[in-house]
C-alpha cells in the first residue's frame, strides 16, 4: 500500500487515507439520521435491520512533535485511524476528535496545550455518559501515549456505571521497530495520512537512548531535558510506504476490536448516567471492557 493525497474522481475533492467525508462522521450527521435515543419507558423495537450505533471517539493531543511534524500529529493519526476502521465496519460513527490530552511532559516546548490527567478523565467521563444516550457502545481511540494512564481507570469507572465502553491505543506486531516520539514511526504515519503537513526531516535525529533509561529524567524534568529538538528517535528513515504498513496494522487491529464483541441482545438493564438519572438499556450492553496493551508511546 502506498499513500498520497488523491483527487476524488470527478469532484476535485481531496481524499486522504482513513478519511471518508461525511459518511461516518458524527459531526456531519443530523439527529434524525442517528436512529433512536435512549427510551426510558419501553423496549427498543426498531426492528428495521439497521445496525446498532457504535461510536468511536478519537483522542489526541496538542503537543510538540519535533521541528518537522505538526502539533496536532496525535489527533490527526487518531482521527484517520478511526475513520478508516469505521469505513470497514457497518454501523460505526466517528465523533469529532478531542485535540487535548495529558501532555505536561512537553510543556517546555511552545505550542503544547495540556489539560492534565484530572481534566482529561472528567472530559472522557462526561463524553461517554452523554454518548450513551444514543449509542450502544463507545470505543475511545487514543493516538497519544500520555493518555493511557487516564484511560485505564476511567474506563473501569465508566464500566462500573454500566456503560459499554473500551479503549484502544497503538499496538504493533511483535518485532516491529517503533520509536517513541516524532521519529521514524510517527513521521512515516504522517507521510501516509497527511504528507502535506510533514516538514523537512532528512536531518532530524533526536535522542536514540532507550526510553526505559530516559524515563526517570523525562518524568522529573520533561522531554526537553533529554532531547533538545523534542524527538525521541530518528526520523531520517521515514517513508510513506512504511507509514502505510503501520497504518494498516492499526486499522486491522481496531476493526478486530470492533468485531470482537457481539451486538446487544433483547432485554433491558439500568444504569446511572452520572447525573442522577436511571436509564434503561439493552441487556447486551453488559459490563465489559477490553483494554489493549500499550506498545509504543505516540
Amino acid at each position: 500500500m502506498t499513500s498520497s493525497v488523491d483527487s476524488a474522481a470527478g469532484s476535485g475533492e481531496e481524499r486522504r487515507p482513513g478519511h471518508r467525508p461525511g459518511a461516518t462522521e458524527l459531526g456531519f450527521a443530523t439527529f434524525p439520521t442517528l436512529g433512536r435515543g435512549v427510551d426510558t419507558t419501553a423496549v427498543d423495537a426498531r426492528g428495521d435491520g439497521r445496525p446498532v450505533p457504535v461510536l468511536l471517539i478519537p483522542l489526541g493531543a496538542t503537543e510538540q512533535h519535533g521541528p518537522h511534524l505538526p502539533l496536532a500529529t496525535d489527533t490527526i493519526i487518531a482521527t484517520a485511524w478511526a475513520n478508516a476502521a469505521a469505513a470497514r465496519v457497518e454501523g460505526v460513527l466517528v465523533a469529532p476528535p478531542v485535540p487535548y490530552g495529558s501532555s505536561g511532559e512537553h510543556q517546555d516546548f511552545a505550542g503544547t496545550l495540556s489539560i492534565g490527567r484530572e481534566a482529561l478523565a472528567q472530559l472522557i467521563t462526561e463524553l461517554v455518559r452523554s454518548a450513551a444516550h444514543f449509542c450502544d457502545r463507545i470505543v475511545l481511540v487514543s493516538g497519544h501515549g500520555g493518555n493511557a494512564p487516564v484511560l485505564g481507570p476511567t474506563v473501569t469507572r465508566l464500566t462500573g456505571e454500566g456503560h459499554r465502553v473500551s479503549w484502544v491505543t497503538p499496538r504493533w506486531p511483535v518485532g516491529t521497530e517503533i520509536d517513541a516520539h516524532a521519529g521514524r514511526t510517527e513521521t512515516s504515519l504522517l507521510l501516509h495520512v497527511r504528507p502535506d503537513l510533514v516538514g523537512p526531516f532528512t536531518d532530524v535525529t533526536g535522542t536514540i537512548t532507550p526510553l526505559s533509561e530516559l524515563m526517570p529524567t523525562l518524568l522529573a524534568d520533561g522531554i526537553g531535558a533529554v532531547t533538545p529538538n523534542g524527538v525521541l528517535g530518528d526520523a531520517t528513515g521515514a517513508t510513506a510506504e512504511h507509514g502505510a504498513e503501520l497504518f494498516e496494522h492499526l486499522v486491522e487491529h481496531l476493526v478486530d476490536h470492533l468485531l470482537s464483541e457481539p451486538r446487544p441482545e433483547a432485554g433491558r438493564a439500568q444504569f446511572d448516567d452520572g447525573h442522577g438519572r436511571s436509564l434503561r438499556w439493552s441487556a447486551g450492553d453488559c459490563l465489559r471492557t477490553r483494554v489493549v496493551d500499550v506498545q509504543g508511546d505516540l
